[in-house]
């Protein structure tokens, strides 16, 4: 069965075959009509016999992504990553894209923060003021140009965004005066809050913890942006919960967030099927070192997140990077890459192997963030797909099967391990081959409905 038209091109709605190389996006367009009206796209939609209604059945490549715009972050989430992947899209011009990262930087894991920096957003305009430049996000308030702190890759040509400061404390209260951004009686609206600083906020107005009654499923917790957050991209944070006796008991936070101005609202939801369960509040302790949230400065002046306004052209080696500006702090961070195996190179051909074969390993980023940094947009791509090998029996050489797959998702260059039948030690000389890693073009189909 077809897709209902609402393109007014009748049957005539061609499945379009679009070459999308590496390194380069292509954004859903809006189509000439309106959106959604089902038989009410108008001229010059039919006029100029425009294929693009803004209604899509998408069919993604091997190498492709879909992704959706986040306002909040002012970044690129990825929706399917899933090769040959077929999806249903309404676009409205701005809100979805298909993206062909490979051979480029998809992120970083900040291992060193660094310390002394200016809390805000420093980075790109996707859209809105200075859309496509270098901008500042101070408390809200959007700065064109950026001089303050700037990352700059070795390679690749890769564009990025940074937030520095704004975290949430580790340790959330279930007991005591709290403080929580969704209840009116913190002043989410910002008032008496030092922004400047992330600040909290002053002591009057808490409210009283609890772990609730009756919970029969540890509940779920779910962070919600500060009413006064405004424009600053920011990271919630995410953090679970234990219960004992039906109460909430312990809570650990998971990611502490940043660029928050002031403290996020912190909803606590029963999980389907636990009828009973209510009751709990959770916040933030005041004034307590160590669990006053935001108003202690956890992650004042360190970068607590950074991810690729554009992923660059294809490279074959990790980019590294430098940092520079007038409030420079000095991080140090690893990037992730989104590679395919372009080739393999035959650094030594083995002798007397018998039936060899060949695995390819690793090719996961292993590092450790540093304290306090989002984990949240760490990894922005899943795990290696390996491409299947041919291998020479006698001698291991190992080359791609010729199907036009070279694996997808490789974070770091993977390795080969070559394999014999014979009994350890009887192989001459041990075979070597080495992985060459980049990016490929990608073909997307489009059919609009």
């Amino acid at each position: 069965m077809g897709f209902m038209d609402i393109s007014g091109q009748g049957n005539n709605n061609p499945i379009l075959p679009i070459a999308v190389p590496a390194g380069s996006s292509f954004t859903l367009p809006a189509g000439q009509g309106i959106i959604g009206a089902f038989g009410g796209i108008s001229t010059p939609q039919i006029g100029t016999n425009n294929p693009l209604s803004g209604q899509y059945f998408l069919q993604l490549g091997q190498y492709t992504t879909l992704q959706m715009y986040d306002d909040g972050m002012n970044y690129w989430q990825n929706v399917d990553v899933t090769p040959y992947a077929m999806i249903t899209i309404s676009s409205d011009g701005a809100n979805f894209r298909v993206t062909n990262s490979t051979g480029g930087v998809v992120g970083a894991v900040i291992t060193g923060a660094g310390s002394g920096g200016t809390n805000g957003f420093y980075g790109y305009s996707q859209y809105g003021a200075g859309q496509g430049g270098q901008i500042v996000i101070q408390n809200g308030a959007t700065t064109i140009g950026n001089s303050i702190f700037t990352i700059t890759p070795s390679a690749g040509g890769s564009l990025w965004n940074a937030i520095v400061g704004g975290a949430v404390s580790a340790t959330i209260s279930i007991t005591g005066t709290v403080f929580n951004g969704n209840l009116s009686s913190q002043n989410p609206s910002g008032v008496g809050q030092s922004l400047n600083a992330f600040g909290q906020g002053s002591a009057a107005g808490g409210i009283t913890a609890s772990g609730g009654t009756n919970y029969t499923k540890a509940p779920l917790i779910v962070f919600t942006p500060p009413l006064n957050q405004g424009n600053q991209p920011y990271v919630l944070p995410s953090a679970v919960c234990t219960i004992s006796g039906g109460v909430i008991n312990s809570v650990t936070v998971i990611d502490q967030g940043a660029g928050l101005i002031s403290l996020p609202g912190i909803n606590v939801v029963p999980q389907p099927g636990d009828t009973t369960g209510g009751g709990a509040v959770l916040g933030w302790l005041f004034g307590a070192t160590g669990t006053a949230g935001l108003g202690a400065g956890t992650g004042s002046g360190s970068v607590l997140a950074m991810w690729p306004y554009y992923s660059g052209t294809a490279v074959t080696a990790a980019p590294t990077f430098t940092y520079g500006g007038t409030s420079n702090p000095a991080p140090t961070a690893v990037s992730i890459m989104d590679w395919t195996i372009t080739s393999i190179t035959n650094t030594t051909p083995g002798v007397t192997y018998t039936n060899a074969f060949a695995v390819l390993q690793g090719g996961v980023l292993v590092a450790t963030p540093a304290a306090n940094t989002s984990t949240s947009y760490t990894q922005k791509i899943s795990n290696p797909v390996y491409p299947p090998l041919v291998v020479a029996p006698t001698t291991g050489v190992t080359t791609l099967s010729g199907n036009g797959f070279g694996g997808v998702n490789f974070q770091v260059a993977p390795t080969i391990a070559i394999g014999t039948q014979l009994a350890a030690g009887t192989v001459g000389t041990v075979a070597v081959q080495t992985p060459v890693m980049g990016g490929a073009t990608d073909i997307v189909k489009l059919q609009t409905f």
